[in-house]
């Protein structure tokens, strides 16, 4: 048969009597249940919410042994009567009723729920006040469940009582929470838990050195049940091994905190500050070796990351001076002190967020599992990155500074940052800010003069002063010499024979989709004022590169191929033409959409003879489109 476990011995068996196991670490739960019970005022359901171990179930369990004890309503349950002793031993199922939410959570399961409790509690010659349910893990219910639920758990019969039980309160509903008393169980501090241990270990006979107790107490994160169980699992482990660090004192086993880290697979601290001291040294070798000599002695990577750092939070907490460091030994307190002045409060920020990420990282399989902490290892030996400025050349990133709306003299402008050097594609394709003049329309002289530059001011569209992060990206591409655009004439040969570089041209300026449709044409005529005619197989692609995003790209395209500025027409081959501006200018404003824009806008369809000028202004940059 096989032994109770070490944390069923010792569950809590009353709220605050100290000589009969009483709950530890929720005063503040336990001091309110006693008077309810001790004055009558029982509310009809509870809910208890906290991390697990921290003794939910068990004041459950209290609080009906206290409603239902036969000497009365005294705050605590005796535990001697018959109703205690049957409620402890698990033979009465009547007074106390305990329901697994995770298994029992759909609406069949509450609607049998609804017709038990109409009946009294009592039988087997036992009877009793309140029948007590307990639904642990109450948030897994489903929520046609917590429907059904409801009106029981707000006017159910005055000899039932509902506890309810979780560890994650946010899922459960708020209508089922507002008819609960809620008490909520904090974690049980470090202190607490060390006595608690000193004191179980001996009653068990055995005698735990005060940093295993530390140790085992710090391991269970303030979770009382966790902590009795490593104390189990510690009190096998050294009375297997028969270790010469296993010796009897006055009767009593002696066990050590180094066979407490053993059985945990914890590194011991002399690596812990090893690991610290080799990236605050920039020691990137030594902090690998010591990475791989953890690994290769079994240690769990995971625990030894937690370990650096809680480490490297005593030492934030020493360098913020928001913590006071008595519950460490002497040679831990004095190496956070140490650490914390040499690492500064900057530096330790720094390594917490790099092991933080090392953590998470260790929780997904890998075969390479100590690859995260290594990372982190490496990345924190490395200098930190200067702060980025914006417009220094060759920095990754550029900070833009967009001036208010507020008029300023020109004099207080700032002076723009001198850029670097641009390559003849950068040169050729960048847009810079222009504003164009109030008058929307392209007039006529901006038409019979196309080359006139614009003036540029210092202001923007109305909003408010801005400043954001914008990635630089410079990709290298294998550029071809580009021939200078100027006025002049040109013929079909010239057309044909430089087809290839209109292409290349399009393939530098990114924007492959419309390269891709311009294979499928093929130069036709040249007529007056250098318009190339382009014949295409398909209706579809002559229509797409007509349109003005595209025919922009391509004018500029041709133009910078063949050395004179010249424009693009398209036609199907046949003699259709693709998409004729003139045609368009016809049936767009019959386009209901078109239309409303138009009329909204107060605006008008560009002539080919705007768009041309357009075309030959730096802010056609603007209007180029790599998605067709």
């Amino acid at each position: 048969m096989a032994a109770t476990a070490l944390y069923n011995r010792w569950r809590s068996r009353t709220f605050a009597n100290p000589d009969d196991l009483p709950l530890i670490g929720q005063d503040h739960v336990t001091r309110t249940l006693r008077n309810a019970v001790s004055s009558g005022h029982i509310s009809h359901a509870y809910l208890f919410c906290g991390p697990r171990g921290t003794g939910k179930t068990s004041a459950a369990r209290i609080l009906a042994r206290a409603v239902n004890c036969k000497r009365g309503l005294q705050g605590e349950p005796c535990n001697e009567c018959e109703n205690c002793q049957a409620l402890l031993t698990g033979r009465q199922m009547d007074l106390l009723i305990e329901i697994d939410g995770a298994s029992n959570r759909g609406v069949d399961d509450v609607r049998a729920l609804r017709e038990r409790i109409m009946q009294r509690p009592g039988g087997a010659d036992l009877t009793g006040r309140f029948k007590v349910y307990i639904i642990d893990e109450v948030h897994m219910l489903t929520t046609e469940a917590f429907n059904a639920l409801l009106k029981s758990l707000e006017e159910p019969p005055p000899h039932v009582i509902f506890i309810l039980a979780t560890t994650d309160p946010q899922k459960v509903p708020a209508t089922v929470a507002s008819r609960c008393q809620r008490f909520d169980f904090k974690p049980i501090p470090l202190e607490t838990l060390a006595r608690h241990l000193a004191h179980v270990s001996a009653s068990e006979g055995v005698e735990i050195e005060p940093a295993g107790l530390e140790l085992l107490a710090r391991t269970a994160a303030g979770g009382a049940r966790d902590a009795v169980s490593l104390l189990d699992q510690a009190l096998a482990y050294t009375g297997a091994t028969g270790e010469r660090a296993v010796t009897r004192v006055d009767g009593k086993f002696v066990v050590t905190a180094q066979q407490l880290q053993a059985m945990l697979g914890l590194t011991d601290f002399e690596a812990v500050c090893g690991l610290v001291d080799a990236v605050d040294r920039r020691d990137i070798a030594g902090g690998l070796r010591l990475v791989h000599e953890v690994a290769s002695k079994g240690a769990d990577l995971r625990q030894f990351t937690r370990q650096v750092l809680e480490f490297l939070r005593s030492a934030l907490l020493h360098a913020g001076n928001a913590g006071d460091l008595a519950n460490l030994d002497d040679e831990t307190r004095e190496g956070v002190q140490m650490r914390a002045q040499r690492l500064g409060l900057h530096g330790t920020v720094r390594l917490i967020k790099l092991f933080t990420q090392a953590e998470h990282g260790l929780k997904s399989p890998s075969a390479q599992p100590q690859l995260p902490l290594e990372l982190a290892v490496v990345e924190g030996c490395l200098e930190p990155a200067p702060a980025v400025k914006g417009g220094e050349a060759g920095e990754t990133t550029a900070a833009l500074r967009l001036p208010a709306i507020s008029a300023q003299p020109a004099a207080m402008r700032p002076e723009p940052v001198a850029a670097a050097p641009q390559t003849a594609l950068e040169a050729a394709t960048s847009a810079d800010q222009w504003s164009l003049p109030a008058e929307a329309n392209v007039s006529p002289e901006l038409e019979a003069a196309p080359d006139v530059p614009l003036e540029r001011t210092g202001t923007w569209p109305a909003s408010a002063a801005i400043e954001r992060q914008v990635p630089v990206v410079r990709e290298t591409l294998t550029e071809t010499p580009l021939t200078p655009v100027v006025e002049g004439e040109t013929d079909l040969a010239r057309v044909k024979g430089r087809w290839p570089e209109v292409l290349e041209a399009l393939r530098q300026m990114r924007n492959k989709p419309l390269e891709a449709l311009l294979r499928d044409a093929e130069p036709l005529s040249v007529e007056s004022g250098n318009v190339v005619v382009l014949a295409f197989k398909f209706p579809f692609h002559a229509s797409k590169v007509q349109e003005p995003a595209n025919v922009v790209s391509v004018n500029r395209a041709i133009s910078r191929a063949l050395g004179v500025r010249a424009t693009v027409r398209c036609e199907v081959a046949g003699g259709a033409s693709g998409r004729p501006e003139r045609q368009r200018a016809q049936t767009a404003p019959d386009d209901p959409v078109v239309s409303k824009a138009l009329r909204v806008l107060n605006a008008r369809l560009m002539t080919p003879a705007e768009l041309a000028a357009l075309e030959a202004l730096p802010i056609a940059a603007e209007f180029e489109s790599t998605d067709l």
